[in-house]
């Protein structure tokens, strides 16, 4: 129904075209612009919702709660991958001292050549341990990723927070192309940062929304820091 509505849509747009160059312009934007704002209205009662056959790897999202210095998180990805197909599924309950917190590292991911990279956050602890946050397109099970159903908000977001050798794994695992930039954050800057990521992956637990292309893109859904 929804790859039915885009086409209708880009029969509609080749119509106004036509008329643009028939010197029939106001009839030709009228007509489009009507259309439009019928499919925007249509496209904005899309709901999102969390109660779906998800995949495995975006079953859950993390979720965390900040006591003082004190991070207790819960749906921490940790699979074993062996292949992309193969694995062994964990989520885990963590624990992190975020007076301990010592770097943030970028990550962009390469998956459709070099012009589209996915960005994954990585915090590094004084104790050697890394939780790592990528903002996912959640897919059902049996589903596959695609630019035309995206376009019609078929897909929720979920933050994902993982155990960054797990994370790094899973890329290896995939054959995607990853570059990493050391920043040089100041940890009350970081900290800001990975609190405001864990209130917004939890806000996402409640409340879910989706990402279509047109009205929002991957960077806008990457949290601010306040400070």
């Amino acid at each position: 129904m929804r790859a039915g509505a885009c086409l209708a849509l880009d029969m509609i747009a080749l119509t106004a075209l036509v008329g643009v160059v028939l010197h029939r312009r106001w009839r030709a934007v009228l007509i489009y612009a009507g259309a439009y704002a019928i499919f925007l209205t249509w496209s904005s009662s899309i709901s999102a919702s969390n109660d779906k056959s998800w995949a495995a790897d975006v079953a859950h999202g993390i979720t965390g709660i900040v006591e003082g210095d004190r991070l207790s998180s819960s749906n921490v990805r940790n699979f074993s991958w062996r292949t992309e197909a193969e694995y062994t599924e964990r989520w885990e309950q963590r624990t992190y001292d975020l007076s301990k917190l010592r770097s943030l590292d970028l990550f962009l991911v390469y998956w459709m050549g070099p012009s589209i990279a996915h960005t994954i956050m990585s915090f590094g602890f004084e104790d050697g341990r890394y939780l790592d946050f990528s903002i996912e397109l959640r897919r059902t099970q049996n589903d596959q990723y695609s630019a035309l159903a995206d376009f019609f908000k078929t897909h929720e977001l979920v933050y994902i927070g993982a155990d960054e050798r797990e994370l790094m794994t899973l890329l290896k695992v995939r054959d995607e192309q990853i570059q990493l930039y050391r920043l040089r954050t100041p940890p009350a800057r970081a900290r800001a940062l990975l609190v405001e990521y864990i209130k917004q992956a939890s806000k996402q637990t409640i409340w879910p929304h989706a990402r279509g292309s047109t009205t929002s893109s991957r960077r806008t859904a990457q949290p601010q820091s306040s400070t």
